[in-house]
């Protein structure tokens, strides 16, 4: 995604990459977990969460337009508060670059260990409606 933006730096890319994993979301048994996630900025935490479920259902969305099964589909913001798979993007490692790799959105299978884990981050937050 672009800097601060639910813009697509690259549709037809972004496009092209999710058509070639709709097949096996629809041929799996297992639900998929859609995260977004931002990088570091001065915005509050709540705010990067927002952000990122917005880019998150920005690729759930496409999934869905391609043909992926919308039922299996789980979108969710988790910002800035997923340490244990962030890049550094503070201090010496403030570069556009690590920035731009956190600008992310993953597609798992709702039974690995990775969403799991974004899972547990995303219930900290009530717009990610998972408490329920």
């Amino acid at each position: 995604f672009k800097s601060d933006s639910t813009e697509w730096i690259d549709e037809q890319a972004a496009e092209d990459t999710l058509r070639s994993i709709v097949d096996a979301i629809n041929n799996s048994d297992d639900k998929v977990v859609v995260a977004g996630s931002t990088a570091t900025t001065s915005s509050s935490e709540l705010q990067h969460v927002e952000f990122s479920l917005e880019r998150a259902n920005k690729v759930k969305d496409m999934l869905v337009s391609l043909g992926a099964e919308e039922d299996k589909l789980v979108a969710i913001g988790i910002g800035k508060s997923f340490e244990r798979y962030r890049v550094p993007d503070t201090g010496e490692y403030a570069t556009d670059e690590n920035r731009a790799k956190n600008r992310a959105v993953y597609v798992i299978s709702a039974t690995t260990e990775k969403a799991s884990y974004f899972i547990s981050v995303a219930k900290a937050f009530d717009i990610n409606n998972l408490n329920e």
